[in-house]
């Protein structure tokens, strides 16, 4: 029979975690567990990319949005996933750019966008760079910098597009992400958030294994 790894050990589980192993785990192992595979196989790996290593700008920027649609879905839930449908109609899913608005909060910001209406700098970041490197490769309304032009990020009103510090950004995402693992693996009520919401989500995307 195959077996699929699901991550590295954890503390209280010193082996590889096979993904037939997870339906005996419970939202605290569960939570362990998802930290130690998130830490191996995304962070670590990603890392590559960004300084003092050889710099990748866009592989490190596109695999940075991979990142923040992950946390987000795991902090906020995921309403776009084809079995939370019905909740998506009633509440707009907007978990991608809760994390951007959490990296800077001048990503809350609305201003006038190349195509109306006006919108929250957030929704550039979504709209016009994660989905267009995603599914095309370019920067539609959010354009990447180095130092020498920004050390952050800003909105030029004449272009209606944003500027960002691919570095900068990575980094701002760095620390939500670390906020995040920290508040979720100290959480001890399965009830309360961040461990709530991580286990609904959890559920929905490994329900193959549960």
């Amino acid at each position: 029979m195959l077996r699929t790894v699901f991550g590295p050990g954890f503390p209280g589980h010193s082996g590889t975690v096979f993904s037939d192993e997870l339906k005996a785990f419970g939202p605290f192992e569960r939570a362990k567990a998802f930290k130690a595979r998130m830490d191996r196989f995304f962070k670590e790996q990603v890392a590559l990319f960004a300084p003092p290593n050889t710099t990748a700008d866009f592989p490190l920027v596109i695999m940075t949005c991979v990142g923040i649609e992950t946390l987000g879905a795991y902090k906020y839930g995921d309403l776009g996933h084809p079995k939370t449908v019905a909740r998506r109609k009633a509440t707009r899913d907007r978990h991608f750019q809760r994390i951007i608005e959490e990296i800077d909060s001048d990503f809350k910001d609305v201003a006038a966008a190349p195509d109306p209406p006006d919108r929250p700098l957030s929704d550039f970041v979504h709209e016009g760079f994660r989905n267009s490197l995603v599914h095309g490769f370019y920067g539609k309304w959010v354009f990447i910098a180095g130092d020498e032009e920004t050390k952050t990020c800003f909105y030029d009103s004449s272009e209606k597009s944003v500027v960002l510090n691919t570095y900068w950004f990575y980094g701002q995402f760095c620390r939500v992400y670390e906020d995040y693992f920290k508040a979720l693996l100290a959480c001890s009520d399965p009830k309360s958030e961040p461990l709530k919401t991580f286990d609904q989500i959890f559920t929905l995307y490994f329900s193959r294994w549960l």
